[in-house]
C-alpha cells in the first residue's frame, strides 16, 4: 500500500484536495465569512476498532482495576450500542487484525495494562494468548440501544465477590492537559522515545506542518 509522501500539504493531500484553489493558505485560514469550523476534534487513543475504544478508557480508568491480575476478576458483563455487535465482537479472533475487532479480547488486554494504543501489539501471536483466551470466556457483551455509539458501561465481578461498574462517553471533552498527556503516550507508545520527544517538540506547536515532523523522523532538521 502506498500514500502520499504528504498527506497534508502535498499534491493529493488534505489541503489540495478539500480547498477550490493550490493556496495551501487559503485552505487553512479561509475569510471569515467563508470558514467552516469542525466544533471538535476526536483522536483515535487505541490501535483497534473505535467501537471498542469506550469500553477501554472505562477499563483502565478505573483506579479499583489498576494492575489488577486477570485472575482475580471472575467476569465482564459490557453493554455498548447495538451497532457495535456486528463490527467488533468477534469472539475467537484468529489473526492480529480481528484482535482489534474483539472486544472480549480487547477487554483482557485493556486489564492487564497492554499498550493498546501501540499497533505493533496486534500481530497473529496476541489472538493465541491463552491468558487472553481463557479471560475471554468470561466476558459477556450485550447491546443497550439506551447507550449512543460513544458510550460503553462495564460490569467487573471480581473474584471475592466485589462488583465494580465503569463507565465512558467519548463524547465527554478531554482537558487540554489530559489530551496532550495521551497524545504524547501514543507517541510513545507506537515510537519509543522518539515519539515522545517528537510530541514534546512539535504536538502544540501549530505553525509545524507534516512535512516538519517527516523531516525529523527522517533525522533532518526540522
Amino acid at each position: 500500500m502506498t500514500s502520499a509522501d504528504d498527506g497534508l500539504m502535498g499534491p493529493q493531500g488534505f489541503i489540495a484536495t478539500h480547498t477550490p484553489s493550490g493556496d495551501e493558505q487559503a485552505g487553512l485560514f479561509p475569510p471569515p465569512h467563508e470558514r467552516f469550523l469542525f466544533e471538535d476534534n476526536k483522536y483515535k487513543l487505541h490501535a483497534c476498532c473505535h467501537g471498542t475504544h469506550a469500553m477501554i478508557e472505562a477499563l483502565t480508568g478505573a483506579g479499583a482495576l489498576a494492575a489488577r491480575p486477570l485472575g482475580e476478576i471472575a467476569g465482564v458483563a459490557l453493554d455498548t450500542n447495538p451497532r457495535w455487535l456486528r463490527v467488533c465482537d468477534l469472539r475467537q479472533p484468529r489473526t492480529g487484525l480481528e484482535v482489534k475487532f474483539s472486544y472480549v479480547w480487547l477487554a483482557g488486554m485493556a486489564l492487564r495494562g497492554d499498550a493498546t494504543g501501540d499497533d505493533r501489539l496486534y500481530a497473529d501471536a496476541v489472538a493465541a494468548d491463552p491468558e487472553l483466551a481463557a479471560f475471554a470466556e468470561r466476558v459477556v457483551v450485550n447491546g443497550d440501544p439506551a447507550l449512543s455509539d460513544m458510550q460503553a458501561v462495564a460490569r467487573v465481578t471480581l473474584t471475592d465477590g466485589q462488583e465494580i461498574v465503569v463507565r465512558h462517553d467519548l463524547d465527554a471533552p478531554l482537558s487540554q492537559e489530559a489530551l496532550s498527556a495521551r497524545l504524547r503516550a501514543k507517541a510513545e507508545a507506537m515510537l519509543g522515545k522518539q515519539g515522545a520527544a517528537l510530541w514534546d517538540r512539535f504536538g502544540e506547536n501549530v505553525e509545524r506542518t507534516a512535512a516538519d515532523i517527516g523531516a525529523a523522523l527522517r533525522g533532518q532538521t526540522a
